[in-house]
């Protein structure tokens, strides 16, 4: 019984949108009028900047490390610039993201492993208690029908 509902409940997050191959998430953004800002990922990969004030156009591309700052900054002329992996580009007025493209093996890799994981809990705890325990972990899944998120900040 508690195996099936495991399985229900990871099966669930899955089709939530989870594994969507090519999933973008935000991890920083810049808006003319509003004050740049850096935050720190905790996830090393490639990030893609993005004009988003009209048709998506990916203007650079940078890997970075865990830790490493990302977003935007004013740069020593007081323009604006965007900043990852130590890295600085230049942007010319409009609005910017910094985005992750999910990869689908590590987006079932990290569902697969929760699941693994609730099952252990569920085998320790009981199934009166892993009811709510993995409603308050697969819940936020079903609602936003997101992957939680991979950068800090």
């Amino acid at each position: 019984m508690r195996r099936a509902l495991l399985t229900a409940l990871a099966a669930l997050t899955l089709l939530s949108g989870c594994a969507t191959p090519g999933a973008r998430t935000r991890v920083a953004e810049f808006r003319p009028g509003s004050r740049p800002d850096t935050s720190r990922v905790w996830v090393a990969g490639e990030l893609f900047l993005v004009r988003t004030d009209g048709p998506d156009a990916v203007v650079a591309a940078a890997e970075v490390g865990r830790w490493d700052a990302v977003g935007f900054r004013r740069g020593p002329d007081g323009a604006v610039v965007a900043v990852a992996g130590g890295r600085t580009f230049p942007v010319a007025g409009g609005e910017y993201e910094w985005v992750r493209v999910t990869d689908r093996e590590l987006q079932w890799s990290v569902a697969a492993a929760a699941a693994h994981r609730l099952s252990e809990v569920a085998e320790k705890v009981g199934a009166v208690l892993m009811v709510p325990i993995a409603a308050a972990v697969v819940l936020p899944f079903l609602l936003l029908g997101v992957c939680p998120p991979i950068h800090a900040g």
